[in-house]
């Protein structure tokens, strides 16, 4: 995550001053503020969502379906702000995180004790059926 941001905020600079071949300038500033920022939140306490078990078998609601739809089009049309406009709303929400209800970060967030028990009652399942 940490990586993304920064590579996306230097792809975005990169792209600002592609045109003019001029020097960075003060945003060589933020961008080094900003790893130095970084590097303060991987030693934090902020905790961040894990999306390590979203795969093709993770359920959706269509609400869901139709909001990564139209962020993948708005990634693909502006390719040079959307990916820092991404990463920036995910670093904010571990600061905004601690005060969102239980209830919303049910819904934002996706259930992961869920599928362990789903693949457990297989597995128990399938060895009931090869035991003679």
């Amino acid at each position: 995550m940490a990586a993304g941001f920064i590579a996306s905020l230097t792809y975005l600079l990169i792209g600002f001053y592609q045109k003019d071949h001029n020097e960075l300038g003060y945003w060589q500033y933020v961008l080094a503020g900003a790893m130095l920022g970084l590097s303060l939140l991987m030693i934090s306490d902020i905790r961040y969502p894990s999306f390590k078990k979203v795969g093709l078998k993770t359920r959706g609601n269509l609400s869901a379906i139709v909001i990564a739809i139209v962020i993948l089009f708005m990634i693909v049309r502006f390719h040079h702000v959307m990916p820092v406009i991404l990463f920036s709303l995910f670093l904010l929400y571990g600061f905004v995180r601690p005060w969102v209800s239980q209830k919303l970060r049910k819904e934002i967030e996706v259930e992961v004790d869920d599928e362990p028990q789903a693949i457990s009652e297989t597995t128990v399942e399938a060895n009931k059926e090869v035991e003679p």
